[in-house]
């Protein structure tokens, strides 16, 4: 979304049921000294992306992933922020699952939606696709490849 800037990205209103964002809000927090007091600046700057992200998400269904290493102490305290304060009902955003990952240097998947009837999905629970022959099509490279990253996300 940065790509095309902040304040409109080039996509309909309500065109996506998912937005997938890694690392992105982090580069807005650059020049902060501190993650306990964000600027004003900082602050405006996530409001542009995640009044985007609203927009673009259909209504009732829209489901927004962040991928990130900050601590939801952090993020959780930011997302309330630009995701529901001084936000009408149907624009508001509620937190659905915080997911943290790794062993000794953790990460976070943050889950949102605007669906009020959206209840945590377990998005890890990956099983490979079923391999289906095509009859009459011979596969002339033999390597099993499974390494499909977004069937991990059961949506």
């Amino acid at each position: 979304m940065v790509n095309h800037g902040l304040s409109k990205v080039g996509f309909f209103d309500e065109q996506f049921d998912v937005v997938i964002e890694k690392a992105t809000i982090e580069v807005f927090f650059v020049d902060e000294s501190s993650a306990w007091s964000i600027s004003m600046g900082t602050l405006q700057n996530v409001q542009l992306m995640a009044d985007e992200i609203i927009r673009v998400l259909k209504r009732q269904v829209g489901q927004f992933f962040s991928i990130s290493f900050t601590a939801s102490h952090f993020r959780q305290k930011l997302f309330n922020k630009v995701f529901i304060d001084n936000k009408s009902k149907s624009e508001q955003m509620k937190t659905i699952a915080v997911h943290q990952l790794g062993e000794h240097f953790h990460y976070y998947i943050y889950h949102l939606s605007n669906n009020p009837n959206c209840s945590p999905l377990d998005i890890f629970l990956y099983e490979p696709p079923k391999v289906t022959p095509l009859i009459g099509y011979s596969n002339s490279d033999s390597s099993d490849n499974n390494d499909d990253f977004f069937g991990a996300f059961n949506l």
